[in-house]
């Protein structure tokens, strides 16, 4: 029974943790899947506006830069020498002018440059030698349009550097509004720009890539590499975004050890140049989450060893005593009669003790009530059926008091003397036949108890009690009252 009580409890505390822990994986490993598409998306369309915000506010920064006194006044300047130096001078004080952090334009630009109405450049910020007189309206289509009077914004690869330049155009204007020339600013499009980017989504990184391959990116550009080389995930899809003008779906894709989910599509606002953006969420960090979900597999496991322990000292503190009381009864089968259980248990207890009394009801042996009478109580069993050996319970119950010599007239001292004195077989014949004719006076049916069974338990309850008292013998006397027969014990010393 005890380890049907531990394997019980364990067993159930084990069961509910394991299902409570496999419920909150699986909750939390399908919450951070549609955590992770979700994301990928929002991103993606986060980096868009970003992108879209940026260009906008740079271009706006170019247009009234290009309408102040200090660019409109470089071609008042006569002579090409002169007229370079202003230029020079007026780019340098556009470049530090949107350099100051508090424009929040992301620092000093890489290139500030000032052409005349042709597309020719007069001079650039730095080094008024440096792409001097280059013509630009080739190589930058754009510049055509900003000469008709429109700021415009587009990526340009600078070959010289070879870097990719977020490039912002707009006109200089004369007093009288003619285009006499272009103010063009230029920002690499740089690892900065895109964790700049990436520090406005709450999860995930961001990519830049150039003719199929990744230019800048904010993180994972390892995985990015490896995602956009010839044969990765990334390749094929890039291409076909970058060709239709739209951004894919979400792409599922595996860099060693790493899942992640992307999504891949034109840079916003820009046209004739092959550039895109990647916004990608890396979905196996993401999936970490479930290990939280050790934790309750770690409470069940101390769950079970608690439960364990517990039902182990539960189920010995009370199998102990039952034990015991088993052994009892046992005992007193087996024929040890003057045997009594003794269980100091607050649960068992008041059971030892009620067996106990039942055991002195059918032993007929005296016991003491709590004010220190002696009593006895007299159920007899005796043989129902010789040829097959069963057993029923006969006889009368009844309490009377038994001690001799207590009475103040001696009436029970001189029944001892009577008993002592009289043989033992006619004593024990005339009680059985007193008991018998007390049964059948009271209606009840006497035909299974036979004399010489009866005879031989009362010999063994007489040894029994005279032992346990400590006199010299003890006899029986039978009683009738209020229809019910029983035999009363009789000390003698």
């Amino acid at each position: 029974m005890r380890l049907k009580i531990i394997a019980g409890n364990v067993l159930w505390v084990l069961v509910t943790g394991l299902v409570a822990f496999f419920g909150v994986r699986i909750g939390i490993a399908d919450q951070a899947t549609t955590d992770v598409t979700e994301d990928t998306q929002r991103n993606y369309e986060v980096l868009e506006r970003s992108f879209r915000l940026s260009a906008a506010e740079l271009t706006e920064a170019v247009r009234d830069r290009a309408l102040t006194h200090e660019v409109g006044s470089v071609f008042n300047a006569s002579g090409t020498e002169s007229l370079r130096t202003r230029a020079h001078t007026a780019a340098n004080g556009v470049a530090s002018w949107l350099g100051d952090p508090a424009r929040g334009m992301g620092g000093r630009p890489e290139l500030v440059l000032i052409t005349d109405e042709n597309g020719r450049v007069l001079a650039r910020d730095l080094d008024p030698e440096r792409m001097f007189d280059t013509q630009l309206a080739q190589s930058l289509p754009i510049l055509r349009d900003v000469l008709e009077g429109r700021a415009r914004n587009t990526l340009w690869r600078q070959r010289s550097d070879n870097k990719v330049l977020r490039v912002v155009a707009a006109p200089i204007r004369s007093e009288d509004g003619r285009v006499i020339g272009a103010l063009m600013v230029g920002y690499d499009l740089s690892n900065g720009f895109a964790e700049a980017q990436a520090a406005l989504l709450a999860h995930g990184a961001v990519g830049y890539v150039v003719e199929g391959a990744l230019y800048s990116a904010s993180g994972e550009m390892p995985t990015l590499e490896a995602a956009l080389a010839e044969g990765g995930a990334l390749k094929a899809p890039a291409a076909a975004a970058l060709s239709s003008g739209t951004p894919s779906s979400r792409l599922e894709f595996t860099v060693g050890d790493g899942a992640y989910v992307a999504i891949v599509g034109p840079v916003p606002g820009i046209e004739g140049f092959p550039a895109g953006m990647v916004s990608i969420v890396d979905a196996g960090a993401r999936l970490e989450r479930t290990s939280a979900a050790n934790i309750a597999l770690i409470m069940t496991l101390v769950a079970a060893l608690g439960v364990f322990i517990y039902s182990f000292l539960i189920g010995s503190n009370l199998l102990r005593p039952l034990e015991d009381i088993e052994e009892g009864v046992l005992k007193v089968i087996n024929g040890r009669t003057d045997f009594r259980i003794d269980v100091d248990d607050g649960e068992f207890g008041g059971l030892a003790y009620r067996i106990n009394q039942l055991i002195n009801m059918l032993t007929g042996v005296e016991e003491s009530d709590e004010e220190g009478h002696t009593t006895s109580s007299g159920t007899w069993g005796a043989q129902t059926d010789v040829g097959t050996g069963s057993r029923q319970a006969v006889a009368a119950a009844g309490v009377v008091q038994a001690v001799a010599g207590e009475s103040a007239d001696g009436s029970d001292a001189n029944l001892a003397a009577q008993l002592a004195a009289e043989p033992a077989d006619r004593y024990y014949q005339r009680v059985y036949n007193e008991y018998i004719a007390g049964k059948q006076a009271a209606g009840e049916d006497v035909s299974n108890i036979a004399a010489d069974r009866f005879i031989e338990r009362l010999k063994g309850q007489e040894a029994s009690m005279a032992q346990k008292k400590g006199c010299r013998m003890v006899r029986f006397q039978v009683q009738v009252a209020d229809g019910q027969v029983s035999l009363k014990p009789v000390l003698i010393n």
